[in-house]
């Protein structure tokens, strides 16, 4: 049986921004206006250097629920440390900046949140800038594919077929709070040593 949370858990959506003034602003669109309304936006600028901080304070100012942090260039897993260290949610989200989402995506996901679940995954679509060959397109599309769905216990099986995306996964923050769960600082693939500590430590993950 599923015990289900609170009807609106908080959702801290972190955002680390470096760089992508050409993107930012349809990233920050698609959060900003999900159908889920309970967010905190936590967007750590990472010392961009080009017009990313213009950005955030004109979203800032219309939209209470983004705090801009910044800080001097750290790389990404500082900047996404940053953004752990001050979350309140009860589900932590990752959405880089060059990344959107669709606009229903938090109002689904939040609709399978469980006092069972310690995780929550859905799929992943690529839109590439830049040309690359067709096999290597397709295997990118392969591996943001689900292949599972519905609630499942994170065993070997289900994990070695899941991909360790960020930006497609729900953490449930106490498991963060209690292992002290970080980015390594300095070291390339920082999202694959975060998603599969995480692996360790979780019992359950909803798949849509």
């Amino acid at each position: 049986m599923l015990h289900f949370m609170q009807e609106s858990p908080l959702i801290s959506v972190i955002v680390p921004v470096y760089k992508v003034e050409q993107y930012l602003a349809r990233c920050l669109e698609s959060i900003c206006g999900q159908t889920y309304r309970n967010l905190e936006i936590i967007c750590v600028d990472d010392g961009s250097p080009d017009k990313s901080i213009d950005i955030l304070n004109e979203f800032a100012a219309r939209d209470s629920r983004i705090q801009i942090i910044r800080q001097a260039n750290a790389g990404v897993s500082a900047a996404r440390n940053r953004g752990l260290e001050i979350a309140n949610g009860d589900w932590i989200t990752f959405v880089d900046s060059d990344d959107w989402i669709e606009t229903d995506t938090f109002e689904v996901c939040t609709a399978h949140a469980s006092d069972n679940i310690d995780m929550i995954v859905y799929g992943v679509s690529i839109d590439l800038v830049t040309d690359i060959p067709n096999e290597e397109l397709a295997n990118l599309k392969e591996y943001g594919r689900i292949k599972f769905s519905g609630i499942k216990s994170l065993s070997d099986e289900v994990i070695s077929k899941t991909n360790i995306y960020l930006c497609n996964k729900f953490f449930r923050r106490a498991l963060i709070r209690e292992y002290k769960l970080k980015f390594p600082e300095g070291r390339w693939y920082e999202d694959a040593s975060f998603v599969y500590r995480f692996f360790l430590l979780a019992q359950n993950g909803y798949f849509i």
